[in-house]
């Protein structure tokens, strides 16, 4: 209740009337909510009973009046990133020590994480986790990987066809006796993963277009590690390496890391939303200390040219289809291009990839990634045969493993159109209160443990954290966290979340 003893008329469910929306004088927008192309979502769109029955929050979760600007306030201070920058900067991804994400640091997730960590407020920490993976790229070693492509006869042939592990690195192991740094892993890895390679790109040259990140100061630190350096920034040899390997027709393993695919629509589309990122930063009289400046630039504008034409065959700007890749079209990667590595997209596009993860990735608690993927599936734990953390998909019934990441990133999108539309866009909005409540619901809300039956690890998963994704397990008849617990990933996502909804909250309490 509010002063007026009034109940706010942004309390009203989406099942309101036109007489109580009128109330704020919004006839447009009920005009538009009826013609949006999300309508029918706003009733696809729900939390499972059944699996926040226990939850103390369940009355809220299972409401269809939208979460007040306070309520979301309270919520953010709740949850948010639990990890921290090594005293060098890097990150692991998960911090359960049953799991190895607790001794690696991806570049895409200290990309998104350090990203969260600026959105958050907490501009030190997400400057010095950038400042890693620079100076991971920066390296001897990894500056070489990325320059030996530019000397190449075939740089695009040789991205598909080379030793994968001559590749820029994507993961590193986390040296703790050297302050937590990012340095090579001695582990075989699947390091073609363009998508990587842009959000550092794209986070990196964000938070210098913001004035949070010193580019300048960067260089001066590869200088010092490294003399190579001196011939040209890292970045703008990165740039070289996405434009001549061409990276809007290539082949890699994308996100999760399983197979090789054509023109994934993640992977293009974020290493063109960070192509476009740093032409912003040239434009605005920023400097890369590049040796030939001009080609730079021609390098850049042929990197955006390809990348925008592979896109619109990937996603349709006339909003006809959404496809990540050939072999498996729904693919959740594609949340990635909603928030906050948007490339650019339409109202059309945005829209139909929504729509499109909505019919073919939405399950009763998260999402699940893909067609065909038995990566922490149902029953995962009790596999005797399958490196303990793959499931039989022939088991009857199968379900895939649905994640905690895809929720909060497509409410942040929302949340973001809502502001965009200056308020206009009621049923975005609505639309992400029902996706942030999914998110919330996914939070533990107690402690669990088991053993993994392929080599007896115990797992152990706190209560309050946000976990990689579900697993059903039919031998107790209940959804349960997976071992990666908390994914900081997922945890950023979160941060993306609250920091957009509570903005969107406070404009459209102001109508």
């Amino acid at each position: 209740m509010y002063q007026d003893g009034q109940e706010h008329p942004s309390s009203q469910t989406p099942e309101s009337s036109h007489e109580s929306f009128s109330l704020l004088s919004r006839e447009p927008i009920m005009r538009n909510r009826d013609e949006h192309p999300l309508r029918e979502a706003l009733h696809k769109v729900k939390v499972s009973a059944d699996f926040v029955s226990k939850n103390p929050r369940a009355e809220e979760l299972l409401s269809d009046t939208p979460l007040s600007r306070e309520r979301l306030i309270a919520l953010k201070a709740e949850i948010g990133l639990t990890t921290a920058p090594t005293e060098a900067g890097s990150l692991p991804a998960a911090s359960n020590h049953a799991t190895d994400y607790s001794l690696h640091a991806w570049t895409r997730d200290s990309a998104i994480i350090g990203y969260a960590f600026y959105k958050g407020g907490e501009t030190e920490k997400g400057v010095a986790a950038l400042d890693e993976l620079g100076r991971f790229y920066a390296s001897k070693e990894q500056r070489a990987r990325i320059v030996d492509f530019h000397m190449s006869d075939d740089p695009k042939g040789r991205y598909q066809n080379y030793d994968i592990d001559s590749h820029p690195h994507i993961r590193a192991a986390i040296d703790h006796g050297d302050k937590g740094r990012m340095v090579e892993s001695d582990q075989s890895w699947g390091h073609n993963q363009l998508d990587a390679v842009g959000m550092w790109l794209w986070s990196t040259f964000k938070m210098a277009n913001d004035g949070a990140f010193s580019i300048e100061e960067a260089h001066q630190h590869h200088k010092e590690i490294n003399p190579d350096n001196k011939q040209g920034s890292v970045y703008a040899a990165a740039v070289r390496f996405l434009n001549r390997i061409h990276y809007w027709d290539q082949v890699d393993v994308g996100p999760w890391e399983d197979f090789n695919a054509h023109k994934r629509a993640s992977s293009l589309g974020i290493c063109l939303a960070a192509c476009k990122e740093i032409e912003q930063f040239l434009d605005a009289g920023g400097e890369l200390s590049s040796f030939d400046d001009k080609g730079l630039r021609e390098e850049l504008s042929s990197a955006i040219a390809g990348g925008e034409q592979s896109l619109r065959e990937r996603i349709d700007p006339n909003g006809g289809f959404a496809i990540e890749n050939d072999t498996f079209k729904a693919d959740s990667a594609l949340s990635f291009l909603l928030y906050p590595f948007n490339p650019g997209l339409n109202d059309e596009q945005f829209f139909q990839t929504i729509t499109e993860l909505h019919d073919k990735r939405m399950g009763e608690i998260g999402f699940t990634r893909r067609d065909r993927d038995d990566y922490v599936g149902m029953d995962y734990i009790h596999e005797p045969h399958r490196e303990g953390i793959f499931s039989d998909m022939e088991q009857p019934g199968y379900k895939a493993a649905e994640w905690t990441l895809f929720d909060p990133l497509i409410a942040a999108a929302l949340y973001d159109k809502f502001i965009e539309s200056g308020g206009e866009d009621v049923t975005s909005y609505l639309l992400a209160d029902k996706h942030l409540k999914r998110s919330i619901a996914q939070i533990t809300i107690e402690p669990d443990s088991y053993n993994r039956v392929f080599d007896n690890t115990e797992v152990k998963i706190r209560e309050g954290i946000i976990p990689e994704a579900y697993f059903l397990d039919t031998k107790e008849g209940r959804w349960r966290a997976n071992e990666n617990s908390p994914l900081h990933m997922s945890e950023a996502a979160f941060v993306f979340m609250m920091e957009r909804g509570v903005k969107a909250a406070e404009l459209f309490e102001q109508h």
